[in-house]
C-alpha cells in the first residue's frame, strides 16, 4: 500500500475514497483519528495498492465540479 493523499479533516478524505471507489479502486483511510486527539493538521492519509497509484492519482486529481447529473 501507498499514500495517494493527505487530508487536514477525516471528512475530505472520505470523500476522495468515494471517488475512488466509484471509480473501482480500493482505498483505505489511515490517522483519521490522530486529529481529533492531536489536533494535528495534514494527519489523515488515503493509501491504495501500488498498482493503483496512477489510476488514483488520476482520479483525484479531476475536477468533476462541471459535470452534470441527468
Amino acid at each position: 500500500m501507498v499514500e495517494v493523499g493527505c487530508y487536514n479533516f477525516a471528512h475530505e478524505a472520505y470523500i476522495a475514497k468515494a471517488s475512488l471507489a466509484a471509480s473501482g479502486i480500493d482505498s483505505v483511510i489511515v490517522d483519521e483519528h490522530l486529529v481529533g486527539m492531536m489536533h494535528t493538521l495534514g494527519a489523515v492519509r488515503l493509501w491504495v495498492d501500488e498498482s493503483d497509484l496512477q489510476s488514483a492519482t488520476e482520479v483525484l486529481q479531476t475536477d468533476f465540479s462541471d459535470d452534470k447529473v441527468n
